[in-house]
Parts: C-alpha cells; sequence; structure tokens
C-alpha cells in the first residue's frame, strides 16, 4: 500500500499519477547522523545518477536507460505495465561478474 503524500490519504489525481509508467517511485538517502531522507513522489520518475557506475535516466514516456557497471540496460513498459528488459554486458567497460537468465519463475522440483 502506497503511503499517503504529506500525511494525507491518496485522492483520484495521485490514484491516477500511480498508474503512470513511473509514476510511483521511491528513493531513501541517509543524512550525515544516518537519519532517513526520503523524498515523496511528486511527478514522474526522471534520473538518478551514483558516482560513474549507476545512471537511471527516463528517454521518453515508456522507456529508460540504465549504466550499471559494465552494462546497458534499455526498459520499455508496455501499455499492460510489462517490462521488455534489454541487456548489454561489456558496453562501458570490460564485463565483470557474472550473468545468468531464467527461463521460469516457478520451480520443476517437486
Amino acid at each position: 500500500m502506497r503511503k499517503p503524500r504529506n500525511g494525507k490519504p491518496m485522492d483520484d489525481h495521485d490514484r491516477a499519477r500511480s498508474k503512470r509508467p513511473a509514476g510511483q517511485w521511491r528513493v531513501l538517502a541517509r543524512g550525515a547522523a544516518n537519519e532517513p531522507i526520503e523524498p515523496f513522489a511528486k511527478g514522474v520518475f526522471d534520473e538518478l545518477v551514483v558516482d560513474d557506475w549507476l545512471h537511471i535516466e527516463r528517454m521518453d514516456d515508456h522507456t529508460w536507460w540504465f549504466r550499471v557497471g559494465d552494462a546497458r540496460i534499455v526498459a520499455t513498459v508496455g501499455t499492460d505495465g510489462c517490462a521488455e528488459v534489454n541487456v548489454e554486458r561489456g558496453a562501458y567497460a570490460e564485463t565483470r561478474g557474472t550473468t545468468n537468465a531464467w527461463t521460469s519463475l516457478t520451480s520443476d522440483s517437486g
């Protein structure tokens, strides 16, 4: 369940906005005394940059581009709300780490 914005219950505008791609988001950071700093979702998520290894950017209403280390990731959200994700390793630096792909989320063991 989504937190109320500024302590107020969600209104119809908030509900409609939360159905848009990236209309519902959360960022948590920590201050100098380790206190939580959490901005409320206002508007549509656009960009996040952390050092030179993490970059997420909204390209248009349905497409986001990511850099995570050596990987380039492009996510496109369809009108059904499901994301198509394409990943390229080694796009920005030497490939470090492993890449795995699962073909099913269900287990065949029983």
